[in-house]
């Protein structure tokens, strides 16, 4: 099995265990490593994209890397802060977690993912896809469809069309809803909107939204899971759906768990 390693190299103790857990899996597993996570232990870099399993060492954010890196994985999360809804193992947890990983005993469970339709190939969306104004402090106009008809245009900072996953994350930080896992949906929530406010919309999973950068010398940003992937100049629409295929994650803690946290 091909079992690739990523962490985030800011953190010493992920560094440490890192080092400490890919010695606890032996030959024939191939480890693979993405540039800084080979920096970081002193490997050498690889492939990570034909990873089968993918252990991350950080927090959601590096399990939202990762998924980017290596969009067919099984994915283990180990959570090396104080709070994570992705990265569920705790760190005190990590080495039987992998000992089970690797003797076959994890449930797996599938996210959500979004689709992007816009220009080049675009990763799928775990979290999110944020359409934000290209220019700091200024407003970006949007018209917002919904499987070809339009349902609000307005004037602001931008909007985020968010999985269940992604409702714990910027979703919620701008008033969206906390969707549990199992409730299929998307989420489209605007981001300061400058004239009346417009609430959190719950669309059911098969919609599609369409997103469209309307007023002439205005430019957007288009945004997965925190990473910039393209630049919407005047006229752009980024088509968005729930993906066929979800993303696998390895099961381990409990929702409610991690929701009290933050509640």
């Amino acid at each position: 099995m091909k079992i690739g390693i990523v962490i985030n190299p800011l953190i010493e103790e992920a560094v440490r265990l890192a080092k400490k857990l890919k010695e606890k899996i032996p030959a024939p597993h191939e480890l693979l490593f993405d540039e800084r996570t080979a920096r970081a232990l002193g490997e050498k870099a690889s492939d990570i994209s034909e990873a089968e399993v993918v252990i991350t060492l950080g927090g959601d954010g590096t399990v939202l890397r990762a998924h980017a890196l290596a969009q067919d994985a099984h994915i283990l999360a180990i959570n090396m802060g104080d709070r994570g809804f992705l990265a569920e193992v705790k760190k005190d947890e990590a080495e039987r977690a992998v000992e089970l990983l690797l003797e076959k005993k994890l449930e797996v469970v599938e996210r959500t993912r979004l689709k992007v339709e816009f220009g080049e190939k675009i990763p799928e969306a775990l979290n999110d896809v944020v359409i934000f104004s290209a220019v700091p402090g200024k407003t970006v106009t949007l018209k917002v469809s919904v499987d070809g008809k339009k349902i609000f245009s307005f004037r602001g900072d931008g909007v985020i069309v968010s999985t269940p996953t992604g409702s714990t994350a910027y979703t919620r930080a701008a008033g969206g809803p906390i969707i549990f896992p199992g409730v299929e949906c998307i989420v489209v929530t605007a981001i300061c909107p400058s004239s009346k406010p417009i609430p959190p919309i719950v669309l059911p999973a098969k919609s599609r939204v369409d997103v469209e950068v309307c007023l002439p010398g205005q430019e957007g940003l288009l945004i997965v899971d925190g990473l910039e992937r393209a630049r919407l100049p005047h006229g752009s629409v980024v088509k968005i759906s729930a993906s066929e295929s979800g993303a696998k994650f390895f099961k381990w803690g409990e929702f409610c768990r991690s929701l009290e946290k933050i509640l």
